[in-house]
């Protein structure tokens, strides 16, 4: 596997977050034991072939494989990603959050990133 993946699948696709490459995960992906940022998104269906993307959530980590799965703040991105869903309960589909993570080494540099995203995305919640 690629030290560029945050995860063992390799991402899905890639999205553009304030000029920075991020790949988009699922939740439960067999994460990495590598460092870099991630970001809590929700996915909104307004219409049948639409989808929305946004950021509910930013943070720099030492370790995604430790820092993802079980997050304290994952619970609230679900809540707020239901709410914000239009019509994905009439196409059947429930909350939908997915994780676009970023590998990033050394520390120094996740900070900057970290910085640089929440100023430009401000996450709610972040900001909570």
């Amino acid at each position: 596997m690629s030290e560029s993946h945050a995860a063992n699948t390799g991402g899905h696709s890639t999205f553009n977050w304030c000029g920075y490459d991020f790949e988009e995960y699922s939740i439960d992906d067999q994460w990495r034991e590598v460092g870099g940022l991630f970001l809590f998104v929700s996915i909104n269906i307004p219409h049948r072939n639409s989808i929305e993307r946004c950021v509910l959530y930013v943070e720099a980590t030492p370790n995604f494989a430790s820092s993802i799965p079980n997050h304290p703040m994952l619970p609230k991105a679900r809540q707020l990603g239901a709410t914000m869903q239009m019509r994905a309960s009439q196409l059947g589909l429930g909350p939908i959050i997915n994780v676009h993570a970023r590998v990033v080494e050394p520390a120094r540099l996740r900070s900057e990133l970290e910085d640089h995203l929440l100023d430009g995305l401000r996450p709610r919640l972040n900001f909570e």
